[in-house]
């Protein structure tokens, strides 16, 4: 008995053997999945290694995980490549793993820079540095101008006397650094630096009183002379900035010439805004208070309050504080209750 079997053509096993692979395609983790699933560029793993963000490769610009910074990549994983073949940060991570645990694309073969040159040795082809490499550059006049200007605000600002900047111990010190550094003369510290450091301390002074908000303060004080002076000052939350001094001689402190003063010192930095003005408490400072509100009311003026404590402690604990009928001593206070 004969048993017949169907045999296939050798051309229907290959065009199957076609189909099935049509069928199936590999993913980036290469399992197999149906043709029907969705077809794309592979992600590359850089992403993963570049930044945190989800589906980067869709984007123009994402963050470094690494470094935080913002990095405009166009899509493209070379320029993902680029940054972190330059990320110090990742750069240092990559040094800690095994060379073979690292992309490809890492670039491990750069060689790490030498902070001293390598010195010629006898026989060696290369030439021998230089010695002025290893000396300082000479001052240039730019950096000594800056050099004496400091100097001299340090002097100014200290209220040191300038025959101290011509002693030798100074001038021995500032050139064991320095040799070639010359310091400035008295003669320079009350003449042209005098003048150099205070026509730029001026501007600076004048660029934040353009822009900043600030208080007008006044404060009436006797100098060693005996000659009263009103100082004026210009107060904000960030600098208190001296305006300007006035000797008053023989005028009086009266309501009237305080309000005219307060409102000229106003009038003459046009460019400042002033919310307002603090004066002591006197009965005539009170008094200006009612005539400044009247020519500016969206300003505020009022008394100072350090002042005001230090006239209610004096009313309270001063020797001098007038007696009441019938007392014989001045009232004494315990300081334990």
């Amino acid at each position: 008995m004969h048993t017949f079997c169907r045999m296939e053509p050798a051309e229907s096993l290959e065009n199957e053997t076609k189909q099935t692979d049509k069928e199936l395609s590999v993913t980036s983790e290469g399992v197999t999945s149906p043709a029907s699933a969705k077809k794309g560029r592979i992600k590359s793993d850089i992403w993963f290694l570049f930044t945190e963000a989800s589906n980067p490769q869709q984007k123009k610009a994402a963050i470094c995980k690494h470094c935080k910074a913002l990095v405009n990549h166009h899509k493209k994983n070379e320029y993902a490549q680029k940054h972190l073949n330059n990320c110090k940060p990742f750069i240092k991570v990559m040094m800690g793993v095994d060379i073979a645990d690292r992309p490809e694309w890492f670039d491990n073969h750069k060689k790490p820079k030498l902070n001293n040159p390598p010195l010629a040795t006898a026989g060696s082809s290369s030439k021998q540095n230089a010695m002025t490499q290893y000396t300082l550059p000479p001052m240039s006049s730019r950096t000594q101008d800056t050099f004496q200007e400091a100097i001299a605000l340090h002097y100014y600002l200290t209220g040191t006397s300038f025959q101290r900047i011509e002693e030798k111990n100074l001038a021995r010190a500032v050139h064991m650094l320095r040799p070639d550094v010359v310091l400035p003369d008295r003669r320079q510290l009350a003449g042209n630096l005098l003048d150099k450091c205070y026509s730029k301390l001026q501007q600076k002074q004048d660029s934040y009183l353009t822009l900043a908000c600030v208080c007008l303060t006044t404060d009436g004080w006797s100098n060693i002379r005996n000659e009263p002076i009103v100082n004026y000052m210009a107060a904000s939350p960030e600098r208190t900035v001296f305006l300007e001094s006035v000797a008053t001689g023989m005028q009086g402190h009266t309501s009237e010439w305080i309000a005219e003063d307060i409102d000229r010192v106003i009038e003459k930095y046009s460019k400042t805004t002033f919310a307002g003005a603090v004066t002591d408490n006197t009965s005539a400072n009170k008094a200006a208070w009612e005539i400044l509100k009247g020519r500016h009311p969206t300003m505020f003026f009022h008394g100072c309050v350090s002042h005001g404590l230090h006239l209610l402690v004096k009313d309270i604990f001063g020797a001098t504080k007038t007696k009441k009928p019938g007392q014989t001593s001045v009232i004494s206070v315990n300081y334990n209750n």
